[in-house]
């Protein structure tokens, strides 16, 4: 809920000329009744749900890692146990 508001938030800032967008990656953590979430909001206001998620600058090299942890799986056998 929050990451969609926020979302809504900097959207609008996109919309009108006399605004200036925001110019950062928003990452938000919470506990929901699902477990826990990751969120990572754009500047342009799309969000996104992730198991794990890099942002910076060696933002690749982070990625390739968190892919080789395989952290989907490991998250969905720590669920179904």
């Amino acid at each position: 809920y929050l990451a969609d508001r926020l979302a809504m938030y900097m959207h609008a800032y996109t919309l009108y000329g006399f605004v200036r967008p925001f110019g950062c990656f928003i990452l938000l953590a919470a506990y929901e009744s699902d477990g826990p979430q990751l969120y990572g909001v754009e500047p342009s206001g799309v969000t996104y749900g992730y198991y794990g998620i890099a942002v910076g600058k060696a933002q690749q090299t982070a990625k390739t890692e968190i892919e080789k942890l395989k952290v989907c799986i490991i998250y969905q056998t720590i669920i179904f146990r």
